[in-house]
This record gives structure tokens, sequence and C-alpha cells, in this order.
């Protein structure tokens, strides 16, 4: 996540949230939103849809990130199985990326971005957004009534305010899976912001080709008529590839994890071999290197 353009996109989310959501993105408000001739109408039209499911996916894990908070993260105490964990991953993470308590991450979400609710997940923070008082005295009384004592509040506060630093929730690190994919979305967002303005013209140029290229047409057996497939389709329902749309550098770090078909990468890699060149070294830079 590339705060504070961000979406929910890295908390966990259960499979009958995504079949929800994909029904949204397959219903009929959706297919004539495709067909729509103007571009940016249509981005338009698709980001409110987005919009939409992504807050009913909030809602619907809303009781169960609360459950969490009060179990293990409650006052700033872990349980035995994620502090194990925490300081297993920790052997994987660089000086600037740090594990905090995901209550920690929730209230740094609620006070720096007011338009979005909340959300648990991995965050690179390429500049200080808790930079003013009032949202440093906001941000703290938020901990306070945590539980967190005034030690554990300055250390946050460090990690959050440092400049380039990546920071992943508790719950992440407690998943090996999870954390691999988290971290690497992040390093993405991190090389991204280091890349002079000529490379990421590059990269853009070849998003607007695979997000703007013509749509796959299929053979639907059980309806016996030809659909047409967005050429920027994912393997998670279409949820990838909406926050991909609404957010270019978000389009990425999700490439890098694997998240499209197969065809999306073929693109960039046969029509735009300077940005496909890009994104493989950045790849490389954001490697996670297991423990030996």
């Amino acid at each position: 996540m590339n705060f504070p353009e961000k979406i929910a996109e890295t908390r966990e989310t259960g499979k009958a949230d995504l079949i929800e959501y994909s029904g949204a993105l397959e219903s009929e408000v959706v297919e004539k939103i495709k067909k729509e001739g103007d571009i940016p109408l249509r981005r338009k039209m698709l980001r409110k849809v987005a919009v939409w499911g992504i807050l009913t996916m909030l809602a619907v894990g809303a009781p169960e990130i609360k459950a969490q908070e009060k179990g293990s993260l409650a006052g700033g105490e872990k349980t035995e199985n994620v502090k194990d964990n925490e300081h297993d991953r920790e052997k994987e993470l660089k000086g600037n990326e740090h594990i905090i308590p995901d209550a920690v991450l929730l209230a740094f979400h609620q006070v720096v971005d007011k338009n979005t609710p909340p959300e648990v997940g991995g965050t690179y923070v390429y500049k200080n957004f808790l930079d003013t008082k009032e949202k440093e005295n906001e941000f703290e009384g938020l901990l306070k009534k945590e539980g967190f004592t005034e030690r554990q509040i300055d250390t946050f506060n460090s990690y959050l305010t440092a400049e380039q630093g990546i920071v992943l929730s508790e719950s992440d690190a407690a998943n090996r899976e999870k954390f691999n994919e988290v971290l690497f979305h992040e390093r993405i967002h991190e090389a991204m912001h280091g890349l002079d303005r000529e490379d990421l013209d590059s990269l853009k140029a070849a998003y607007d080709d695979v997000v703007n290229h013509p749509g796959i047409k299929k053979y639907d057996k059980l309806l016996g008529k030809y659909y047409e497939e967005s050429f920027l389709w994912d393997r998670n329902h279409g949820f990838d590839a909406v926050l991909a749309t609404m957010n270019w550098d978000e389009f990425y770090p999700y490439l890098a994890n694997g998240k499209f078909v197969p065809r999306v990468e073929e693109e960039i890699r046969n029509a735009h071999p300077g940005a496909y060149k890009i994104f493989k070294q950045m790849e490389q830079m954001a490697k996670v290197e297991l423990p030996k």
C-alpha cells in the first residue's frame, strides 16, 4: 500500500466476500459501464463500484478484527504464537522495516486518512504523515485507549514517522504466506518510489497499454454465445484488477505477486521491454530472503 492513495488490499478476505464482490463486478450495471465509450467516465464509474465492494468486505470483517484486537492485541500484548512468529520474521526484515500490533496500524490509518475506513495491513510510509501536533495527539490518544505505554507509543511513533519505512501488522507476521506477499508488495512500492521520472513514465505507459487493451472474446458453452473478458483480468475474481485501475502504482505490486493472468505480464514483456526490465529489477530489489 502506497500511502495515502490506498485501498484495503492487505487485510484477509474470506472466499464468501470475494464471491459476493465478484457478483457485483459481473452485474448488469458493470457490464453497461464496460461498454461506455468515454474512458475517463468509465473509470470513474468503476471506482464507485469498487469502493462499494471494499466497504462491503470491511463491514463483513469488522467483528473479526474487533475480536482480534481484544483477544491478542489489547494493551500491546501478543499471544505466544504471534511472538514466536514475529521473532522469526524479524530476521528477514531490513533496518527500515518493522512489525507492529494491528491496533496501532488501525489507529494510524484512522488519523492520517479519514476518507477511508481504517485497515490492518502493510504500509510503505514514504514520508511522515503524522506531521502536525493535532495528528500526533490524536494518534497518541488512540493508543493510550488501547492500553499501550508511553514507551511503546514512542517506539511506534518512531517507526511511523521515519521517512521511507515499511510497517507490517502482527497478523500478517503470524502467517508465512501472507507475510511474504505483503512485504514483497510494500517493497515494490519502495522500489518504485526510488525511480526517476523517465523510468516511472515508462512504467505508466506500459500500464496504460494493458488497462486500455481490448478485451478477450470467449465462448460460453452454457449460454451459447460469446462474451468479452477484460484483458486486465486476475486470479481473484476481478478484485485486484479494479484496485489496479483505481490507482496505477498499485498495479506493479499486484503484478509482482502474480495476481494477474499470464497474458498481462507477457504483454508488457513483448510490447514494452524497457518497462519490463525496470519491473524485473524492482522485483529483484524487493525479493524476500529467507534466513538460513
